[in-house]
């Protein structure tokens, strides 16, 4: 099994998500990734002004194998990403548990 990274992006409101979704996955082809899942966010208010952008769209990624560095670089080259994040995902977290809230005993 590859690595897996989470790739979160914050674009412009300007940009619709289709053109946001194609550009990371360009970025990503280009490094040598494979998109596994993609989570649109969508509009979000941000707690500061960013490139005087006062909202923004995000975009989750979940992406495995390539180059990190090539990607990293090209992230930050592209103009129409606010910010990003890329992380390594720890596969072996296992998904939290619901928890079943009842009356207490006494």
């Amino acid at each position: 099994m590859e690595t897996q990274y989470e790739l979160i992006a914050l674009f412009p409101t300007k940009m619709n998500d289709i053109m946001a979704e194609k550009t990371l996955a360009d970025l990503s082809k280009a490094s040598k990734f494979k998109v596994v899942e993609v989570d649109k966010w969508g509009i979000k208010q941000l707690a500061y002004p960013i490139k005087k952008e006062t909202k923004a769209y995000y975009l989750r990624l979940v992406i495995e194998g390539g180059d990190t560095k090539t990607l990293a670089n090209s992230l930050k080259l592209d103009e129409s990403l606010l910010r990003h994040l890329l992380v390594k995902s720890d596969a072996k977290v296992p998904a939290k548990k619901a928890v079943k809230v009842g009356k207490e005993t006494k």
